[in-house]
């Protein structure tokens, strides 16, 4: 009887740790539940063998290891939804920007100033020799260079905007990549950090925050420590060392460059980072460069038919009506010349001084369409529509991302969430079974002293 009295007080102690274990645990998660990057912990209770026959196999109840809920697939479904949501909202917040600048209903947008010049060149064309027409036609003209400029400044202040966001970016990468070499140093060098759920909330809060930057993936290693990588192959932290991204720009585009100094441009495509690389190496030169062509084949085709003319002396001009530099930008420099004057107009062809032969050929401008097919302002419109359908497209694809990052934030928070009712049920259930087993010992240890009474007597 001693020894199974023995190893019942001993059992029911051991319960009393088990149980007591599973309380604090269950305290963590609730004191944990709006805890960054915080995955719920469990106890898991091991029967220990039992048998009636066998010495030793005294059965029980222990507390087993702490079991993580985290699920690494989950956790990959949340950065990978951040990321892209994060490419989405950058290029819509920019491109936003640049709404104004393509809006076709500006009275100072270029198709209105097109329309403006090619009614003054009508008029003209009535009274070829007037100066007034010969004047508003010069105006004109500067109204039309003003929009070109006023449209390439914006396009040009977007650009420079998007290089202060991804020289900021990478700085931001870079600090975030640091914080997770040092959780991976802080795991290395004390043996208690590389299963903390505690450190490992401060590593994956780390991780995701990175991802709304750029996509990642990881790989937790033995130590605890976890690797992580840009588009799979790149390292970017291997253990406590941070590989920091260079960003390289120039006239062009921009270049990043990994913590080896190679050109890893290619793998940036998604998080703020890629959406910032794709507009300053994609969609801001398509604007630019198809802007420029514009302005320069409008101020050649208009230059051509000027000095194809003459003045009303009956002489050849003296002055192109535009003037540019390509090396600066077309559309940035577009600007009617100093030398123009309102007599300096070629409004008459050679073979009819006097005439409105080159007036009307200026005036057929409005409707020429030698630049793809398109007229000019039809070529600006088909700029404006691209633009459009890329800002439409970034938006819809914000609320997109956006229902699809809410879906895998809950399948995660089902998964490995803090369920509040869930722990106010196993509280009471462990409480009970705690309490219970106190009162057992309590009562063990009255039949111990009566048993010991007993043998004293």
């Amino acid at each position: 009887m001693g020894s199974n009295l023995t190893i019942t007080l001993v059992n029911t102690a051991a319960a009393q740790r088990a149980f007591d274990r599973v309380l604090q645990t269950i305290q963590n998660n609730v004191t944990n539940v709006h805890t960054p990057g915080w995955a719920k912990q469990r106890v898991l209770l091991q029967a220990q063998p039992f048998s009636t026959n066998w010495a030793g196999q005294q059965g029980g109840v222990r507390a087993g290891t702490l079991e993580d809920s985290r699920s690494q697939y989950a956790e990959r479904s949340v950065r990978d939804s951040q990321s892209k949501l994060s490419y989405s909202s950058q290029l819509s917040e920019n491109l936003s920007r640049l709404e104004k600048t393509f809006d076709l209903n500006s009275g100072a947008a270029i198709p209105q100033a097109f329309t403006n010049l090619f009614n003054s060149f009508s008029q003209l064309s009535v009274s070829p020799n007037n100066p007034l027409p010969r004047q508003t036609v010069i105006d004109q003209a500067k109204a039309v260079a003003s929009s070109f400029n006023d449209t390439s400044n914006g396009i040009a202040s977007t650009r420079a905007e998007v290089d202060s966001q991804l020289n900021d970016t990478v700085s931001t990468i870079n600090s975030r990549l640091e914080t997770i070499a040092r959780i991976n140093a802080q795991k290395r060098a004390t043996p208690e950090a590389a299963g903390d759920p505690g450190v490992d909330a401060q590593m994956y809060a780390a991780i995701e925050e990175l991802s709304q930057y750029v996509r990642v993936q990881t790989l937790r290693q033995a130590d605890g420590a976890v690797n992580v990588y840009l588009a799979d192959t790149t390292p970017l932290v291997t253990g406590d060392q941070a590989l920091k991204l260079n960003y390289q720009p120039s006239s062009t585009g921009v270049t990043i460059e990994d913590g080896y100094g190679r050109d890893v441009t290619s793998s940036v495509k998604d998080g703020a980072l890629g959406g910032l690389v794709y507009q300053r190496n994609t969609l801001i030169p398509r604007y630019m460069d198809t802007l420029n062509t514009l302005a320069k084949d409008f101020a050649d085709r208009v230059n051509a038919i000027q000095q194809a003319g003459v003045t009303p002396a009956g002489t050849p001009p003296t002055s192109d009506i535009f003037t540019y530099n390509s090396t600066l930008g077309e559309a940035a420099t577009l600007a009617v010349a100093d030398t123009l004057t309102p007599d300096g107009i070629a409004a008459a062809r050679a073979s009819a001084p006097g005439g409105n032969g080159n007036a009307l050929d200026f005036a057929a401008l409005a409707t020429d369409k030698s630049i793809n097919n398109r007229s000019y302002t039809e070529e600006f419109g088909a700029l404006a529509a691209q633009f459009g359908r890329d800002l439409s497209s970034a938006r819809n694809n914000v609320n997109t991302e956006l229902s699809l990052l809410s879906q895998a934030k809950q399948y995660r928070e089902d998964l490995s969430g803090v369920d509040l009712n869930e722990a106010a049920a196993e509280l009471i259930q462990f409480q009970r079974a705690y309490q219970a087993s106190a009162e057992m010992f309590r009562i063990l240890n009255q039949i111990t002293e009566t048993v010991l009474g007993l043998v004293r007597t």
